[in-house]
């Protein structure tokens, strides 16, 4: 099988006629960027690793790679609260935010909501075990509203 990818034809258009400034930007940094090579990302990076958290500087993928990537993710699940799903406090995720934009990452952003149904919180396993066996959670609450 063949990695050549020379002939793929891509869409160089933007859908969205009305994006704003920052959506165009983003799309032809995307764009350009992918004739030369992929963009790697990773979850939380500059908050913990392999043996340690909140250490200025640090990340695994650096570390590893000699250079930060180039996607920084972040999950603001539990917002409201002190600390997000994954224990992280949010002061510390904002400034983490605008340390990776200053970079130049990409950032994206994630919401694990907790369970309407049980209150529980979205990230625990069990309970998307129960929603894909079957969408149980779904269903007892659609039928609320019968």
């Amino acid at each position: 099988m063949s990695n050549d990818h020379s002939q793929l034809q891509t869409n160089e258009t933007l859908v969205d006629k009305c994006a704003n400034f920052q959506t165009v930007r983003l799309f032809e940094f995307l764009r350009d960027s992918s004739n030369k090579g992929i963009l790697f990302g990773h979850q939380d990076d500059l908050a913990y690793g392999v043996n340690w958290q909140s250490e200025s500087g640090r990340s695994d993928i650096k570390e590893v790679c000699g250079q930060y990537p180039a996607v920084f993710g972040w999950d603001i699940g539990g917002i409201g609260q002190d600390q997000n799903l994954d224990g992280l406090n949010f002061d510390d995720i904002i400034a983490w935010i605008q340390k990776a934009h200053r970079m130049g990452g990409i950032i994206t952003i994630s919401m694990h909501l907790d369970n309407p149904l049980t209150g529980t919180p979205g990230i625990i396993r069990q309970q998307w075990t129960k929603y894909y066996q079957g969408n149980l959670i779904i269903k007892n609450i659609c039928q609320r509203f019968d």
